[in-house]
């Protein structure tokens, strides 16, 4: 188990807004914990107890500390010193009676010595009781629907020195509060999740990729040729989850918006979440963004008329539980997960950008959705301010799949007049713009001096290039939140804190792999990324692929048939990755009639020429069955040795 982030060695005080929660309401007539006393007072070493039960000391205390009548721990609170093995980092503010009498400090401190002191924190190897008390920040994930790196003001491409550059796309659409987060954190240029929503946020829940998880499509979808036992019911309840863990570790776990996690059978409560507002088995709006009562049955919005937008209602209603979440004095993690900006395309009423460069009505629909998202991320963020639990609150903001605006073409370019876009295809398709997508981590509000953000200081408008991927998210979350694992949670995730920190990485293998097993825009394909080649298998027509990013980013120009030998390698490194990775449902392979040969996931050319290892061996002979695997019998074709 790796050291958590935000550990009891890590912290030694919060600064929080609100009452803690069990703490009784601090007096404030005495010495630097209450409101300034006379100078008598101040300047003297006072004792404290944590909420945890230990009485400590060394408290200087000095002209201006304070604590409010709220209880809010002031400039004081950086030279709290903790008992040693404290994990609540906090005050129970109870210490007046002995604040009153300074000369007494020293007898009480021995008479205190013989007391009974609490029982020792848990092993934090442990998995806590659903009563632990959280040691890490707030959570707030935004995960939008069907937006792509196009979608924003927000550029996502760079030049060749790795600086941003504004596209069309950025200047047409407008995104003020993303540009915000942009500033304030970092984004990732190189993000990528599965090409349709539900294996993205199965595996936002798990740390999984679809071939491990085995929810390979959209909940919904039974198209012809599908593997017969991709798990297309959706999740399980017995699943272990992201939320499931952080409830366990003392958070209330919030999901409000799109869920799609199931077909209706397991609810977002039954995988751990305490409250679901607008969750269902519904990918999209069935019922559409306005005027029907209760938008057609989505949780939680019962009592809606259906005149307001429902991205406006989903907002109110996260504004809501968060007043009485923070007021409860509960830590969070909030699933923001919005129905926007999946089809059918409505106009938002309340946008009010210029958008005449439309392609088209629905691309105008599209952009004003785009809009109202963006107002929604903005005004959370502004209540986590007025909340005072800004500080304390790390944001995670990122899309399900690439875009499917209407300006896009599965498999072509974009047209005029955003045409200087150098990215193909969009949602459901093989190409980068169906696969990647807007990532960027910000704290709410910025304060060097906050202890979470000590712990993790993400440098302000920075730019991470690595290649990451969304399943990625719920493991770096964990070891922020200092929460453990679980068994069957994780396996293909890595942690991002290192980037997060500014630290030059790699920090994770350079390398992403997607399976689409199904019939979409594109068909029944594989790919894997290994730094900026880029190798797809189309299982249909058993063919490859072959693209080098970093020169033809339009994916333009097919390699595969002047470069046998990387072609390969990559299909070997596809089909072993696929193989390592995939779940109790076992190999997840099309039932399509295919030119391939039988029982291949992947298959490798058949090219006698090709002698990878230099060994005299054709690949062909030494990988006789074509799978890219180790059969029996057979050699290593990437190994001179053949070890």
């Amino acid at each position: 188990m790796k050291e958590a982030i935000f550990g009891s060695s890590s912290i030694t005080s919060v600064r929080m807004r609100g009452r803690v929660a069990g703490a009784r309401r601090m007096p404030t007539r005495f010495c630097g914990l209450g409101k300034p006393a006379s100078p008598l007072l101040r300047s003297r070493t006072c004792v404290g107890e944590c909420r945890c039960g230990r009485v400590f000391g060394a408290i200087k205390t000095r002209a201006g500390d304070s604590i409010s009548e709220d209880g809010k721990i002031l400039n004081i609170a950086q030279r709290h010193v903790f008992p040693p093995g404290c994990r609540s980092g906090s005050l129970l503010p109870n210490t007046a009676a002995m604040l009153r009498f300074p000369p007494l400090l020293p007898f009480l401190l021995c008479f205190l010595a013989f007391l009974p002191t609490a029982p020792a924190a848990p092993d934090s190897t442990k998995v806590p009781g659903p009563a632990a008390a959280a040691r890490g920040p707030n959570i707030v994930v935004f995960l939008v629907d069907d937006m792509g790196v196009h979608d924003t003001s927000v550029p996502f491409t760079l030049d060749g020195q790795g600086q941003p550059v504004k596209r069309r796309f950025n200047t047409f659409y407008r995104t003020p509060n993303l540009e915000a987060l942009a500033a304030s954190g970092m984004r990732f240029t190189s993000a990528y999740a599965q090409s349709v929503c539900s294996p993205t946020r199965c595996g936002l829940l798990t740390g999984r990729n679809s071939i491990r998880h085995g929810i390979t499509d959209w909940l919904g979808a039974d198209t012809a040729g599908s593997p017969a036992h991709w798990r297309r019911a959706g999740m399980t309840a017995d699943e272990p989850t992201l939320p499931r863990l952080l409830q366990a570790g003392g958070w209330r776990t919030l999901h409000i918006g799109k869920a799609h996690f199931s077909t209706g059978a397991v609810t977002p409560e039954q995988l751990g979440f305490d409250l679901n507002i607008g969750g269902n088995h519904w990918g999209h709006p069935h019922k559409g963004y306005q005027g029907v009562p209760g938008y057609g049955g989505l949780p939680g919005l019962e009592a809606y008329d259906g005149s307001l937008f429902l991205t406006n209602a989903l907002t109110n209603e996260a504004v809501r539980v968060l007043e009485k979440t923070v007021a409860e004095g509960r830590p969070f993690f909030l699933n923001m997960a919005f129905y926007a900006v999946h089809s059918p395309f409505t106009d938002d009423p309340a946008a009010t950008g210029d958008y005449h460069e439309s392609v088209n009505k629905q691309h105008h629909a599209f952009a004003t959705m785009i809009e109202g998202m963006d107002a929604s991320v903005g005004q959370i963020r502004r209540k986590l301010v007025d909340l005072g639990v800004a500080e304390n609150t790390l944001l995670v903001f990122l899309g399900d799949n690439g875009s499917d605006s209407p300006a896009l073409s599965p498999d072509g370019l974009p047209a005029e007049p955003f045409s200087d876009f150098p990215m193909r295809g969009k949602k459901g398709s093989k190409w980068e713009g169906g696969i990647r997508i807007p990532l960027m981590v910000a704290w709410a509000a910025g304060n060097p001096a906050n202890p979470f953000q000590k712990a993790l200081p993400i440098p302000a408008n920075s730019i991470q290039q690595d290649i990451v991927a969304s399943w990625d998210i719920p493991v770096t979350l964990c070891r922020i939140a200092g929460v453990p694992g679980a068994k069957g949670f994780g396996e293909d995730g890595h942690d991002l804190t290192p980037y997060l920190t500014g630290r030059p990485g790699p920090h994770r293998p350079q390398e992403v792999v997607i399976h689409y097993p199904h019939r979409h825009r594109n068909n029944f394909f594989s790919l894997i990324r290994r730094g900026n080649i880029k190798l797809i298998y189309n299982f249909e027509s058993n063919t490859h692929q072959l693209y080098d990013l970093a020169a033809d980013p339009t994916e333009s120009h097919d390699l595969a048939s002047t470069r046998p030998d990387t072609v390969a390698v990559m299909a070997r490194a596809l089909a072993r990755r696929l193989a390592a990775a995939q779940g109790a449902a076992g190999p997840l392979i099309p039932t399509v009639a295919t030119k391939a040969p039988k029982g291949n996931m992947v298959s490798i050319p058949l090219n006698p020429a090709v002698d990878t290892d230099g060994d005299g061996l054709p690949d062909s002979t030494e990988d006789a069955d074509l799978n890219g695997l180790r059969s029996a019998g057979e050699t290593e074709p990437d190994d001179p040795g053949n070890e």
